[in-house]
């Protein structure tokens, strides 16, 4: 898991693309791992559920996201 400002310069040659896409991102998580899809599905859905329930904008994009 990792979890990056969208400020970061790591992330210049993507910001526009995902800024295009989500133009509310302030910051990313990711999770780099083989897992089963409907696992990282309902994991991911929680999440973004408790990061609601405490007044956060979240989302889960595609997997395959940016495709």
């Amino acid at each position: 898991m990792g979890l990056l400002s969208i400020d970061q310069p790591e992330l210049d040659g993507e910001r526009e693309r995902l800024l295009r896409a989500f133009p509310r991102t302030r910051s990313l998580i990711s999770f780099v791992c083989r897992m089963n899809r409907d696992n990282m599905r309902n994991l991911a859905r929680q999440i973004v559920r408790a990061l609601k329930d405490r007044g956060i904008l979240a989302m889960v994009p595609a997997m395959g996201f940016p495709a």
